[in-house]
């Protein structure tokens, strides 16, 4: 059995490969937590084997859980005899093509490995590797000058300002959590802070630029700081599966203390636990809802049924803060959005990395509850050619100052409001109005962005507006935003199915932007709608769908363009083939429809 790639997993591929064909040999990849980095290194494995003539392939990694998983989903990919482990008290097989390594070992047995054995060097959570260990690792196996040397990262941000693209010169391809999102692969968050007194801006940082472990577990680990976490974990979260990350093991354990006593199902693990496997596994079936850890499910545990994210560990880190909230993040059979909890202080939270600075928007954005990479997503949209208001615009810290800022704005000079929408033009109430009133708004709003609704009627103490479903994909989230703080009154969205409508498509819609990203990273080769194909993977449009088809390929001769290959060319044939056949079956419908009316009204139809 072999993974079927997500459209940006394949995307992801095609582009690194197209790197490598031109000949750039020193490239990394950004994935946030949850985009499935380890599917995408063995479908990248597997093609770059074509190409490597005999050569192995080195991937390294710093945990024995990412070794296990990272072998595993490599073993189903490419076959288990075709990998090996080199980790403590296991040695690889000289003879088997995949080495998946521990840098902590393999930095010992450097002299067991002739680097021009390998042809490429894929280095997993490669924001490690400023450390001597990895250094001297990559350095070894980097002095074959064809070798391709590929970091694998969720963020390529550091805390102490050095930069991974010094050592992994180009992006080969990159998305973001927002992205990820609208693709339907991570859920939406509910995002809240909670201020207490930590005094963080008088402890200084360490060498890495970030907070002291040792200062930080003495100021989170207070009665008065594990009171306020309980309390705002029961307000936001009660009964929600949660992972709290902590600031130290005596952190961790005082937190699942103060939980189990207020009668949560709460466990603690750490390095020095024993029975961690075991924790983890009750964690995982549901045996314990609160799980407290203190650096040790940071990077390379999965469970998608996570639903609250309890981040108790102040931090400048990027990369610390993205890997915590990415574990919340994974899509799951009955989950609609993840609510993330973090503890900030009152006085110097300025400093501290969060989930706004993670999702592009700036560190003092005021959202409470609402999901910033959404947000994110639909400022990105805003087109004005107003110099001044673009500054203004990207000034603003909350999505009420620009919607502000966009009504006062000469309507000639804004392309595009919110989301990509038109502005809608009103007057912010404080109190909901009369019903009949905030129907006629709402209805008024509605037109101004380009909708139009079926029926609007006014329930209780709700508006419900019921749509097409045509209208639905045009339909935007912050259209009952608008509604409510135009009239006070919340709106509800209904869409009626139209009977006529085909079934929809079994394939999930490849945007545009997987399209654009691929042509930004490779300007040699042209993506379109029509798809493209290189290689080992193929991303094809049939009859207005879209699939990504894994199709393992021998290397295709340098210099051969996508209008060459005959997937592509048998879907556009197809495309065309059934829009003839859609437009026959329309014209058909359409005389007899004026037969039947024209009867009706006795003309002679000979004549």
């Amino acid at each position: 059995m072999s993974f079927k790639p997500r459209c940006y997993q394949a995307a992801a591929v095609a582009a690194v490969m197209a790197k490598y064909d031109s000949g750039r040999r020193q490239l990394m990849l950004g994935l946030p937590t949850g985009a499935g980095k380890t599917v995408v290194a063995a479908l990248l494995i597997e093609e770059l084997l074509t190409r490597l003539n005999g050569k192995r392939v080195l991937f390294l990694a710093h945990r024995k859980e990412i070794i296990e998983q990272t072998a595993e989903k490599l073993g189903v990919q490419i076959g288990t005899e075709n990998v090996t482990i080199e980790q403590a008290e296991r040695y690889a097989d000289p003879k088997v093509p995949i080495v998946v390594a521990s840098v902590q070992t393999l930095v010992g047995r450097l002299h067991d490995y002739d680097p021009e054995t390998f042809g490429a060097v894929i280095v997993d959570e490669c924001h490690h590797a400023f450390a001597k260990s990895w250094l001297a690792t990559i350095g070894h196996f980097g002095v074959r000058r064809d070798s391709l040397v590929l970091g694998l990262t969720a963020t390529s941000k550091r805390s102490d300002g050095r930069c991974v693209s010094s050592l992994f010169q180009e992006t080969a391809f990159e998305i973001s959590l927002g992205e990820l999102q609208e693709l339907g692969h991570l859920v939406p968050l509910a995002y809240y802070t909670v201020e207490a007194s930590l005094g963080l801006n008088k402890i200084g940082l360490d060498n890495e630029g970030d907070f002291p472990v040792s200062f930080l577990g003495r100021i989170m680990n207070t009665p008065e700081v594990i009171a306020l976490t309980v309390r705002a974990w029961r307000e936001q979260s009660l009964n929600l599966k949660t992972i709290a990350f902590c600031a130290s093991v005596a952190h961790a354990e005082a937190l699942a203390r103060a939980f189990n006593i207020i009668g949560v199902r709460a466990a603690c693990i750490s390095g020095q636990s024993q029975d961690r496997d075991s924790v983890i596994s009750d964690f995982r079936k549901g045996n314990i809802q609160l799980l407290t850890n203190f650096g040790v499910l940071t990077e390379g545990f999965d469970e998608p049924s996570i639903e609250c994210v309890l981040l108790c560990r102040p931090t400048r880190s990027p990369l610390v803060y993205t890997q915590c909230l990415g574990r919340g993040l994974r899509s799951f059979p009955g989950k609609q959005s993840c609510t993330v909890i973090d503890i900030i202080d009152r006085q110097s939270h300025e400093l501290q990395y969060n989930a706004f600075e993670a999702a592009g928007l700036k560190r003092t954005w005021k959202s409470p509850g609402k999901d910033p990479c959404r947000e994110a997503t639909a400022l990105a949209k805003i087109r004005v050619t107003d110099p001044l208001a673009f500054i203004k615009i990207r000034n603003a810290v909350s999505m009420e100052e620009t919607q502000s800022i966009l009504m006062g704005l000469d309507p000639k000079t804004v392309l595009a409001g919110i989301d990509g929408m038109p502005v809608p033009r009103y007057t912010v109430k404080k109190e909901a109005i009369a019903p009949e009133f905030a129907l006629l708004e709402a209805e008024r709003l509605i037109k101004d962005v380009g909708l139009s609704a079926l029926e609007l009627t006014c329930e209780g103490t709700e508006l419900q507006a019921r749509f097409a479903e045509a209208e639905k994909p045009k339909l935007s989230a912050y259209v009952p935003w608008h509604i409510k703080r135009a009239t006070g009154w919340p709106l509800v969205l209904h869409f009626a199915p139209d009977a006529t409508e085909a079934e929809p498509s079994p394939h999930t819609p490849v945007p545009e932007f997987i399209y654009e990203r691929l042509a930004e990273f490779d300007e040699s080769r042209s993506f379109d709608e029509s798809g493209f194909d290189d290689g080992q993977f193929s991303l094809i449009r049939q009859s207005g769908e879209e699939r990504a088809v894994h199709q393992p390929k021998p290397r295709k001769r340098q210099g051969a363009s996508l209008t060459e290959n005959a997937p592509r060319k048998g879907a556009q044939a197809h495309r065309v083939t059934s829009t003839r056949q859609e437009t026959e079956a329309s014209i058909q419908g359409l005389m007899l429809a004026l037969k039947d009316e024209l009867e009706s009204l006795d003309f002679d139809l000979g004549a």
